[in-house]
């Protein structure tokens, strides 16, 4: 159960990473360079769909690996 544990924070990790790398190094520089927040705010409306379950998916797991890991009695 731990490595799946651990699979899924991962993966939640990589997809909020990259989607938030994706919109510093492309968008963000696109947009000022034009001077359209349109384009940023485009890029969050697509990207919400997947970032949000995946920070999902690396709060709960976060939160179920600690419990694994911290103990809480001596």
């Amino acid at each position: 159960m731990l490595h799946w544990l651990v699979l899924f924070h991962v993966f939640g990790a990589t997809i909020w990473v990259g989607g938030h790398l994706i919109l510093s190094l492309t968008i963000l520089p696109k947009a000022l360079k034009e001077n359209n927040p349109d384009l940023i705010l485009q890029f969050e409306k697509n990207y919400e769909k997947i970032g949000l379950p995946a920070l999902f998916f690396q709060v709960i797991t976060g939160i179920w690996l600690s419990l694994l890991y911290i103990p809480f009695s001596d």
